[in-house]
């Protein structure tokens, strides 16, 4: 668990630092790690949710997953978010 929230920490730190410098590899970063979170947290929740209770609110939890990916890929694809990752190649 300590491992796994390690690199969780390390990916959030490298997009946090390549957000704000502009770099351009973290629009990729971002979305890959976004696309590896959600898929990580539903193969938990598919895997391991054993009790009726748990497996209450997976729609609600399906539609907000969806909804913020969807959100994440709508920003990053923004005509101003592209030029800023793009303005700022060297």
């Amino acid at each position: 668990m300590t491992a796994r929230s390690g690199l969780w920490a390390l990916w959030a730190l490298a997009a946090a630092v390549g957000a704000l410098l502009g770099r351009p590899w973290t629009r990729t970063l971002l979305l890959g790690g976004g696309v590896g979170l959600a898929i990580w947290y539903w193969a938990d929740r598919i895997l391991l949710a054993q009790s009726d209770f748990a497996r209450l609110g997976l729609p609600v939890r399906a539609a907000l997953t969806i909804a913020l990916l969807a959100a994440g890929l709508w920003i990053l694809s923004r005509p101003d978010v592209r030029r800023f990752f793009e303005e700022n190649r060297k």
